[in-house]
């Protein structure tokens, strides 16, 4: 069985790598599937639990309330591959790694104040003045309060993540995620066997899980690594530095978190909890199928940016092709068996569904497929360092989404999918921005990235759908149809990967590959 999922793994990432060091990238992203796989079915019957424990109306509120500070955290997450970038700078340059530490570290808690400072206020009047919770708003505000002490142990941990990330440590990282997600179903059956608000005692006894894990991170970090010890320190350009690429990935960083929960506490003004529990569930649904992207593209990330920092344009930019397409396939193995069966499979997962959940969660996998598939082509561009320009016109694009969408709502009188389908416009435009712009910052041509990615993405992504489809409407509902659509779509995507979707470099790779591990199953045998 291990060879069996060996032999996919490194089929896959042999077959995608080309350049740097194919056997750290298929390591790193064996320990992340492993991850990804126990985290999915770990996090899938979580969601289940609480809702059940909850009901419809307080997950809603705690999705809405929660996910004003949830916001800010996803900011820290994304933020940590700032300090991946200035940590793995300083690694391929034998520089100062001590120093770049400790500066981010002050950067960070600087900005955790900050955050914290405008939340209070800021944070509460949105609660107690704009959104609905259905005479709940005691519990709501202890949410709020839970969740803001929540984002402060987040903030901490960012730097030493960034660095077990850098080193890429990738089984440290997929350890601690696996301890997060056990601890969040042990807390979730308890709450649910308390009595008591559970609301209440959820959103307070969740708290512990990032508190651990930042603990975890930090007890790894100084024990293994003596450039995570803090010390003092100032270097004016390179604080500077820093600071500005940390300042303006912010800003970008923010705009994306305000259309993931942006349209969430929109949801929740204009339609009330319920709608915001369906989106939600759709959430979860929209957050396990993208880890197979998110963990690929870790495994890759550091890559890419050494690739960059040693000189290594061509290589490079070869990863980044080969990255943003590969990794599109692998979400599309799991999103559209899931899309074709979406409502079987939430009807099985959960006791009661939340109204519309089926069409959010669909919409969310297409948006998601969009925004990642040039993924890699923001990596390269924060290799480069110059973030400002592509952090304005991307970021100002980006921040469009939620009040287009309350002016629709408002005096379109529209449904509420109607946000999502904003989204996906929007995600259009950024696209042809990112590209446009990656061609003045790391000279990658749209035409190529268009040609070589997001064609023969298409094409699998249509006769895949197609195929899938075509069999889903000859099989009455039930479990033996899921398992044949999934077949259908994984057989046929499989064959048009083959014959549309790569190059003749990487089918003649894929061919070798095959005829060593099936040399190396028969000497094993």
């Amino acid at each position: 069985m291990y060879s069996a999922y060996k032999f996919n793994n490194s089929l896959i990432i042999f077959a995608v790598m080309s350049v740097i060091d194919q056997k750290k990238i298929t390591r790193n992203t064996i320990f992340l599937y492993l991850r990804m796989v126990l985290m999915l079915v770990i996090g899938l019957y979580t969601s289940r639990v609480i809702l059940e424990a909850l009901g419809q109306r307080d997950f809603g509120i705690y999705n809405s309330v929660g996910g004003i500070i949830a916001a800010f955290s996803f900011v820290s997450g994304t933020l940590s591959t700032a300090c991946q970038r200035f940590y793995m700078v300083e690694i391929g340059k034998g520089g100062n790694l001590k120093e770049t530490f400790s500066l981010s570290l002050m950067v960070f808690a600087g900005l955790a104040v900050a955050i914290v400072l405008l939340c209070e206020p800021a944070g509460l009047w949105v609660l107690e003045n704009k959104m609905k919770v259905d005479g709940r708003m005691d519990a709501a505000r202890w949410v709020f309060q839970f969740s803001i002490l929540s984002f402060i142990f987040t903030m901490v941990r960012t730097p030493y993540q960034g660095m077990v990330i850098a080193r890429e440590k990738m089984q440290v990282f997929a350890y601690l995620s696996l301890v997060e997600a056990a601890l969040t179903l042990a807390i979730t059956v308890a709450v649910k066997h308390c009595a008591g608000d559970h609301l209440i005692e959820y959103s307070g006894a969740i708290v512990a899980i990032p508190l651990f894990t930042t603990v975890g991170y930090v007890f790894y970090c100084l024990r293994n690594y003596p450039e995570c010890r803090f010390s003092f320190c100032w270097n004016s350009s390179k604080f500077r530095e820093l600071f500005s690429f940390t300042g303006w990935n912010f800003i970008g960083t923010s705009a994306a978190v305000f259309k993931v929960h942006g349209i969430n506490i929109l949801l929740n003004v204009v339609f009330g909890p319920l709608v915001s529990a369906a989106r939600g569930v759709a959430f979860k649904v929209y957050g396990a199928i993208t880890q197979l992207q998110e963990n690929f593209m870790t495994a890759s990330r550091p890559q890419i940016i050494k690739a960059h920092a040693a000189g290594e344009m061509d290589g490079m930019r070869k990863l980044i092709y080969q990255s943003s397409k590969f990794g599109a396939y692998l979400m599309l193995l799991v999103a559209i068996p899931v899309m074709l069966e979406m409502d079987f499979l939430l009807g099985k997962w959960l006791v009661e569904v939340p109204g519309k959940t089926a069409l959010f969660a669909s919409l969310m996998l297409v948006n998601a497929l969009i925004d990642y598939i040039d993924y890699p082509v923001w990596v390269a561009v924060q290799a480069e360092g110059k973030v400002k320009e592509y952090q304005l016109v991307v970021g100002l694009t980006m921040l469009s989404i939620v009040p287009v969408s309350y002016l629709l709502l408002k005096f379109a009188d529209l449904p509420a999918e109607s946000v999502f389908y904003v989204s996906i416009a929007v995600s259009i435009i950024t696209v042809f921005e990112r590209l446009l712009l990656s061609r003045k910052l790391v000279g990658l041509k749209p035409s190529d990235f268009l040609y070589k990615t997001v064609f023969p993405v298409t094409v699998v992504c249509v006769l895949t759908g197609a195929a899938g489809l075509a069999v889903r409407q000859a099989l009455d509902e039930g479990w033996i149809r899921v398992l044949v659509v999934s077949a259908a779509c994984i057989s046929c995507e499989a064959v048009c990967v083959l014959l549309f979707g790569m190059t003749g470099t990487e089918r003649k790779t894929v061919c070798n590959v095959l005829k060593s591990h099936r040399t190396a199953l028969f000497k094993n045998d």
